[in-house]
């Protein structure tokens, strides 16, 4: 019974555990193109910067790019790669998976100090998005990494002016409720514009050459109001539409005129005076 026992427990421990795919370290610091995203001139750009600021503050940026998670959440893999690269805890990892359309860059304990889970996700979108939705993967994350780099540099005190980072949509992000509200007050007003044109037309009020480029004016303005609310928010367009459309018919319903016809009243004839016969 022991031997069967002792047998067993060596074959268990025989059994090859299963492994988290992780992506293996290169010869090149600080950078692993692993997804093949990157230009050799980014990698030396990244490998030079990093390197730079490790010996200056022993702060560790790493750039991976891998095909896929092979399974495992994004969360994960990217704790993988922290111990498995040894990142400090003044480190910084930016990974990007690209079958998986994902992107994580995660911050050691104490470098989130100065950028919080909500900071990192906001420059994600404001640097890397812009790219990345055009599939300009080299491009998204030089620019993502650059902006990272100066912020971490601006905190420490390092000068960093030399490095061009774009900040695409930065005034429309940073304005996105303006914009919203501003859209909502122009699709009122041409709501209600192109609604007394409708009424017009129904009473058949005569229109001047002016008045008909003065519509033709604010309904291209219209459609240029629509095209910015789709690009400011996609979905920003069918509540636009929505929402004139429901004012235009508001508008037509309330001053149409009624057709029923109200019974004149009839005038009241004076009485004529009863003559008295003379007796």
């Amino acid at each position: 019974m022991k031997k069967k026992l002792l047998w067993f427990l060596i074959t268990i421990l025989l059994i090859p555990l299963p492994l988290k795919a992780v992506v293996p370290i290169t010869t090149r610091k600080y950078v692993n193109d692993s997804a093949r995203l990157l230009t050799e001139e980014a990698k030396d750009y990244i490998s030079k910067y990093s390197d730079f600021l490790y010996k200056n503050k022993k702060i560790d940026i790493y750039v991976i790019t891998v095909k896929n998670l092979e399974g495992l959440s994004i969360e994960e893999y990217c704790n993988e790669v922290f111990e498995s690269y040894k990142i400090s805890e003044k480190g910084l990892l930016i990974l990007a998976s690209k079958e998986d359309r994902r992107m994580r860059v995660q911050a050691g304990e104490k470098l989130s100090e100065i950028m919080d889970d909500d900071f990192i996700e906001n420059y994600i979108k404001q640097y890397f998005m812009p790219y990345l939705e055009r599939e300009e993967w080299n491009d998204g994350i030089i620019n993502g990494y650059s902006a990272f780099y100066k912020y971490i540099c601006e905190k420490y005190n390092i000068d960093a002016s030399s490095m061009e980072v774009t900040d695409q949509l930065d005034f429309i992000t940073k304005n996105k409720t303006a914009f919203s509200l501003l859209i909502v007050f122009l699709c009122i007003f041409f709501a209600n514009q192109i609604s007394n044109f409708f009424l017009a037309t129904q009473k058949n009020v005569a229109m001047s050459g002016g008045d008909i480029i003065k519509i033709g004016f604010l309904i291209l303005c219209n459609i240029a109001v629509l095209t910015f609310a789709y690009v400011l928010e996609p979905i920003y367009i069918i509540f636009g539409l929505a929402y004139e459309g429901f004012i235009l018919y508001s508008n037509l319903k309330k001053k149409e005129p009624s057709k029923k016809s109200t019974p004149k009243k009839k005038k009241k004839e004076p009485k004529k005076k009863k003559r008295r016969r003379k007796s």
